[in-house]
């Protein structure tokens, strides 16, 4: 009796966890709609994130306030994300690339303080990582990400507009001219 009560509500987390992550793993890398990026990010959800503040893998918090003015590349990953792990070398060499033009690149994670931290030490990552929770996958869905995949991508120009909202990986090339065309007066 005690096992039923148990093993059948594990096995269907399980299997629904196991369905969830598959969900990222094979979403194709396009362009999250065909409406005006405008419409994609609702103005309450860019309103929430420009106004939110967050904690790094340290406890340090970090405010997007801080940011203000720049162009923002806003990544939302998790370390078992494969595509999430095969941007991210990239986005440091772009990061670091494009910094001195006021481009500044945050990673917002689903996962725990202590997961960020070991990632973070093992990868060498070059731009702020943040901790978003579980509960930061909403937030992604109202600024764009309507299949709630990752990793999601946001870029926002200076005046906090969407450039672009990608759910799948964003190759280099594409990330690079539109920030190459984004900081060219």
């Amino acid at each position: 009796m005690i096992l039923r009560k148990w093993l059948l509500p594990a096995l269907c987390v399980a299997v629904g966890a196991v369905a969830f992550t598959a969900g990222f793993l094979v979403r194709p890398e396009r362009q999250i709609s065909q409406r005006p990026l405008q419409e994609s990010a609702s103005k309450e959800a860019l309103s929430t994130l420009l106004n939110a503040q967050f904690d790094d893998h340290d406890g340090k918090p970090h405010s997007f306030s801080r940011w203000k003015g720049k162009i923002l590349v806003i990544n939302f990953w998790a370390t078992w994300c494969a595509p999430c792990r095969e941007e991210m070398p990239y986005f440091s060499r772009i990061s670091e690339k494009f910094a001195g033009k006021g481009v500044q690149f945050v990673g917002i994670s689903t996962d725990t303080s202590e997961t960020v931290r070991l990632f973070a030490q093992q990868h060498g990552v070059s731009y702020p990582l943040l901790i978003g929770g579980p509960q930061i996958v909403a937030l992604s869905m109202d600024l764009g990400n309507r299949q709630s995949g990752l990793p999601f991508t946001l870029i926002l120009d200076r005046n906090g507009e969407p450039l672009l909202a990608r759910t799948g990986r964003l190759p280099e090339t594409e990330l690079d001219n539109l920030l190459k065309s984004a900081t060219t007066p």
